[in-house]
């Protein structure tokens, strides 16, 4: 039992009461346990010196990448040490409430983690939806007592210790006070690369518009049809590396669930971490571009893959990029899911040495952060840099100038990588599964040799893999036979397939899909490309292909069409292609706008206190505005 300062060894855990060897709940290292510090005369609290520690392998965060990192370099025969600022580990999956699998790709130590698990939530009885949050905490404690691993709990890392451009370790607060861990290769993997911003690396933060991050989560749980479930509660924006703002998101956060639960859900319980979704993003040796994302290009250097859909959390898609807009909102593709290569350069933080980043801050193109994070994508990185740790910390060679070739050896035998996926030489994203092109191997350069093929898919549910391949295709740019085509299929076959081919004019730069793209906005014309709620109808989407064109063909139109008030998520789209083309105005079409503007937001806020429009039309008490 506990017995105050000084005891050590063969006490019990303060948790399940068990002796410190056989406890797997609270993960602390049976090595070291913290002394409580003691007060002094004054009342204050006597920090005393600080401790040295060294490692071979030090992870920071015990979360989604960061167990599996250190797990992985301890089987790999490394000394690790993980440091976690939670009293648990697991991160989202046991702490923010996600304990189902969305989307990512199997293989890897996630196996037997999920094995252990399944087994261990027989214990805790009762039926979950995905995997039991508090079976898997308990697992994740296990195998770091199994392992050896030491792990610090209640531990904040706050700062990182530096030799020239090499990272040697970090320095923390613990519950016994001050320590200094020193450790040949360390891992950040604290969701947000707290360490390559202590270590002076370059990040990229939030979309281009206003530096807004994806919406966070506080997840609530409740018993649905007899199992333990979750509501994945949107509930805002929040800045990570904000601690006010992380304290206003908590209690946002807490709103929302007590707005549900007065609306009839019957919650039993919160999670004590928030959910979130994107930080800043690290300037890597390698990163995944947009390109390489969609087209799943082959990665010589590929550590594991990434499957998963561009899941951006915003409503406000109207501000997002431009591709985020053509994407989710123009084509409807929100669900679709997408392979990728991980390559291993994307972990290396440029310009910083002995560090390796695992986690969603991984080196990508911020739209494709929106996918590659993932549960089990991230479990797949974690392991895939625990074992360049192990190996780097064994071979006395940096992380950067570790063997590539034996590293994928390695995560092959260990089920990360499939030998298959270091001999492809195409992306499966981008193939026809029907039709005349099913099994031919395509791609932007020769894309533009099937242009009347591709344009055959238009009408299919393939239509956005053609759009993509000419629409992004250098040689369909210089050969005006494929714009006189598109412009024919603007009136031709289905309204999708119009559509689209308006979307590729688009993507292309060719001005000849202006007329038909006025003709939908004067139309009203409401089809989709999709049902998803995230796709928008085809007049809103014109606007999105107008600002790509940056034409401003339809600035009057877009400015009138506030009067009718098309809601919130609507104007978005409408305001973010104003402010893209206005500047091209002369002056006084600018003040003609400005006009037009000013008259639809009086007409508005008359709505808003009369309850009637300026013709004197009732409007239903929900209509948006």
């Amino acid at each position: 039992m506990w017995t105050g300062p000084g005891w050590r060894r063969g006490r019990l855990c303060r948790w399940c009461r068990l002796s410190s060897y056989s406890c797997s709940c609270s993960g602390i290292s049976s090595k070291v346990w913290p002394v409580p510090l003691k007060a002094n005369q004054a009342g204050g609290v006597r920090v005393g010196p600080v401790k040295i520690v060294r490692t071979e392998v030090l992870v920071v965060g015990g979360g989604t990448a960061g167990c599996v990192a250190a797990l992985a370099a301890a089987e790999e025969g490394a000394k690790v040490i993980l440091v976690e600022n939670d009293a648990a580990l697991g991160g989202v999956a046991t702490r923010g409430g996600i304990h189902r699998y969305y989307y990512g790709s199997p293989g890897g130590l996630q196996e037997e983690i999920d094995r252990r698990t399944a087994e261990a939530a027989s214990v805790f009885g009762g039926k979950t939806k995905g995997f039991h949050p508090d079976a898997k905490r308990v697992v994740l404690a296990a195998l770091c007592r199994e392992k050896g691993i030491e792990v610090y709990l209640n531990s904040v890392v706050y700062d990182v210790i530096k030799e020239e451009t090499d990272v040697a370790g970090v320095r923390l607060l613990t519950p016994a006070g001050r320590f200094e861990i020193r450790a040949k290769v360390t891992i950040d993997s604290t969701g947000n690369a707290h360490l390559v911003r202590m270590a002076g690396g370059r990040l990229r933060y939030g979309r281009e518009l206003d530096g807004v991050y994806h919406n966070y989560s506080l997840i609530p749980r409740r018993v649905l049809d007899g199992e333990i479930g979750y509501d994945n509660l949107d509930a805002g924006w929040v800045d990570p590396y904000d601690p006010w703002d992380v304290s206003r998101a908590f209690n946002r956060g807490r709103e929302w669930v007590r707005q549900g639960y007065a609306e009839g859900a019957h919650y039993f319980a919160l999670s004590s971490m928030l959910g979130v979704r994107e930080g800043g993003l690290i300037e890597g040796d390698a990163t995944i571009t947009l390109e390489e994302y969609i087209e799943d290009r082959p990665s010589p250097e590929v550590i594991c893959r990434s499957y998963s859909h561009l899941d951006n959390h915003g409503f406000d898609t109207g501000n997002e990029s431009e591709f985020s807009q053509l994407w989710i909102a123009v084509m409807g593709l929100f669900v679709k899911g997408l392979w990728c290569d991980i390559p291993y350069g994307a972990l290396l933080p440029a310009g910083i040495g002995n560090l390796l980043v695992a986690g969603r801050a991984l080196s990508v193109d911020r739209d494709v952060g929106m996918g590659v994070r993932m549960q089990k994508d991230m479990h797949k990185v974690g392991e895939a840099a625990g074992v360049a740790a192990a190996m780097s910390s064994r071979s006395g060679r940096a992380p950067r100038e570790l063997d590539r070739s034996g590293l994928q050896n390695r995560l092959v035998e260990r089920g990360v990588l499939e030998a298959e996926d270091l001999k492809r030489t195409h992306g499966r994203n981008l193939r026809f599964k029907r039709g005349e092109l099913a099994g031919v191997e395509l791609g932007r350069k020769n894309a533009a040799s099937y242009a009347e093929q591709l344009a055959s898919y238009f009408g299919t549910d393939e239509r956005w893999k053609a759009v993509w391949l000419l629409g992004s295709s250098a040689e369909a740019l210089k050969d005006s036979q494929i714009t006189l085509l598109l412009e024919k299929k603007l009136y031709e076959g289905t309204p999708e397939a119009r559509f689209c081919a308006a979307i590729t004019l688009a993507m292309l730069g060719r001005e000849a899909a202006v007329p038909y793209l006025l003709e939908r906005i004067a139309a009203k014309d409401m089809n989709k490309l999709s049902n998803h709620p995230k796709c928008v109808p085809f007049w809103i989407a014109s606007f999105v292909l107008l600002r790509m064109l940056k034409s401003t063909a339809g600035v009057s139109q877009a400015a009138a069409a506030f009067i009718e008030q098309p809601g919130a998520v609507n104007s978005t789209f409408l305001l973010d292609y104003l402010s893209a083309v206005c500047p091209l105005l002369s002056a006084g079409e600018r003040a003609e706008a400005a006009v037009q503007l000013r008259r639809g937001y009086q007409l508005v806020n008359l709505e808003r206190i009369t309850g009637c429009t300026g013709t004197g039309r009732n409007r239903s008490a929900g209509a948006s505005g």
